[in-house]
């Protein structure tokens, strides 16, 4: 059996949050020519080593690596499709040493490292193009914990990469997830839909990102109702943005700040998701009170234990304000309803 499964079958893991928009808060710039974010891994390993940090110190046990757009088709698009191998290694290697580093410090259990796999600029592509896309990049990454194919748009494409995936020896566990969405006409793709295909791609964990919190809900509510899903065979992940507008009275707003999400995570666990995480917009702040949630319900910091490591320090102040209100009237010593 594989640790990560281990961990899995264990009790709930949480992952960690946004690469892109982490990024962007961090140096002001979105990805763009000479400022490609999958090139940081390399050329500015600093950066992605303190996004990691940010998340592991808010209490992530998964770290996801800086590879989302690092396959052949869109490393090409930015002119670095001569150093694929090298930026997908390379993400792999900042991800373990961040890992690592954190534990020297903090103890604390096992920290898993999920390479992920976004879809590429066309996802009308045939079998053999999206296996060119694809072997280079997935060959570079294969010594990760597990595979997180994410944010896929066409189940069309998410089969096709899971065949090219299928081609890769030893390859680790897959974890599948699609970007879905759910209007007055239905889902983009239905819950029974993308487990079925994750299932048939064998996948071991299937679900939802880039998506709003109530449809990652929606998904794991009718997906956990699933025979695949009921009966073990595959289990279910959830990793939201920070929001979706919504028409609130004469506002449109998220609903969505950290302590939205500590509940939202609270309630996935309970529903059935063994791996809750974010997506775009989703930081440290907002893993932080995930993280508090899960560790008020009991769910928190199951899988492989480190024999003798020593408690998680507690977060300073200033993170504690900036998870709302509440948290800022506590930390500042006023009277809290």
């Amino acid at each position: 059996m594989n640790r990560f499964l281990d961990a899995l079958g264990a009790g709930p893991l949480l992952a960690d949050g946004a690469m892109g928009s982490y990024i962007f808060e961090l140096t002001g710039r979105l990805s763009e020519p000479n400022h490609v974010y999958e090139s940081f891994s390399l050329d500015r390993p600093e950066v992605i080593r303190d996004v990691y940090l940010g998340y592991l110190r808010a209490g992530s046990r998964c770290l996801t690596t800086n590879t989302f757009a690092a396959n052949a088709d869109c490393l090409a698009v930015d002119g670095l499709a001569e150093r694929l191998v090298d930026l997908n290694r390379a993400a792999i290697d900042v991800a373990r040493e961040a890992a690592e580093q954190y534990r020297a410090s903090e103890g604390g259990e096992e920290i898993f490292v999920l390479a992920s796999v976004g879809p590429t600029t066309d996802p009308d592509q045939d079998d053999a193009s999206t296996f060119d896309a694809y072997q280079e990049q997935l060959a570079a990454i294969s010594g990760a914990d597990a595979l997180l194919l994410e944010t896929f748009r066409s189940l069309a494409s998410l089969r096709q990469v899971l065949s090219t995936v299928a081609q890769i020896p030893n390859r680790p566990p897959i974890i599948a997830q699609m970007a879905v969405q759910q209007d007055a006409d239905g889902w983009s793709t239905s819950p029974s839909e993308l487990v079925d295909a994750a299932v048939a791609g064998g996948a071991a964990v299937v679900g939802v990102n880039c998506c709003t919190p109530w449809d990652a809900e929606t998904f794991v509510e009718q997906a956990s109702q699933l025979a695949a899903v009921a009966e073990g065979r595959i289990r279910l992940s959830a990793m939201p943005n920070a929001g979706g507008f919504q028409h609130i009275g004469n506002r449109y707003m998220t609903r969505v700040n950290p302590e939205f999400m500590g509940r939202w995570a609270r309630t996935m666990t309970q529903r059935g998701v063994s791996l809750v995480g974010g997506c775009c917009e989703i930081h440290p702040r907002h893993v932080w009170e995930m993280n508090n949630y899960l560790a008020g319900w009991g769910t928190h910091s199951a899988g492989v234990t480190v024999e003798g490591a020593p408690v998680k320090k507690p977060s300073d102040g200033r993170i504690k304000r900036d998870n709302g209100g509440f948290s800022r009237k506590i930390v500042d010593g006023e009277f809290a309803v």
